[in-house]
């Protein structure tokens, strides 16, 4: 599917026989100081696009601190592939999101949205996970904590 490309970049004279036009590409050619060629390995070039990419879609996302995923991943890293199922993957991602059917079932389906019965605050996985008094005993046993925090889903 991918080919190897093999880019370089050199002096091609395109004035041959022109003798005026050869007095310029002589102190064209002087300023380069060397016909030579110099291939530039094409993982080089990869490698220098692909970092440029990075720095201006991390420059883009800096700017969208609103977004609730910005809060979570403040910087962008390439991912690293996983070793659990897709599956698995959708739960991390879904609870680092805070994107659960618990508490966005509201959004499908028009509903209110739902609150703690214990604290009477609006319902989100960080305030199940981290702050509801009630889930103490849960996160110190899950946990060993009981002053877990969402800096766990960071991770």
């Amino acid at each position: 599917m991918y080919e190897k490309k093999d880019i370089r970049f050199c002096w091609i004279p395109g004035h041959a026989g022109i003798t005026g036009n050869e007095l310029a590409d002589t102190a064209a050619r002087s300023v380069t100081g060397s016909s030579e060629r110099f291939p530039i390995p094409h993982s080089d070039l990869k490698a220098c696009f692909r970092q440029k990419l990075q720095s201006v879609w991390q420059s883009n996302w800096d700017q969208q601190t609103e977004n609730k995923l910005h809060s979570v991943m403040p910087v962008l890293a390439p991912t690293v592939p996983s070793s659990s199922n897709r599956r698995e993957q959708v739960i991390w991602t879904r609870l680092r999101l805070g994107h659960t059917r618990l508490t966005h079932r509201h959004l499908l389906f028009g509903e209110p949205p739902p609150y703690c019965e214990i604290c009477n605050v609006l319902l989100s996985v960080k305030h199940i996970l981290c702050d509801c008094p009630h889930s103490n005993h849960l996160r110190h046993r899950l946990f060993n904590s009981v002053d877990f925090t969402i800096q766990y889903f960071k991770q």
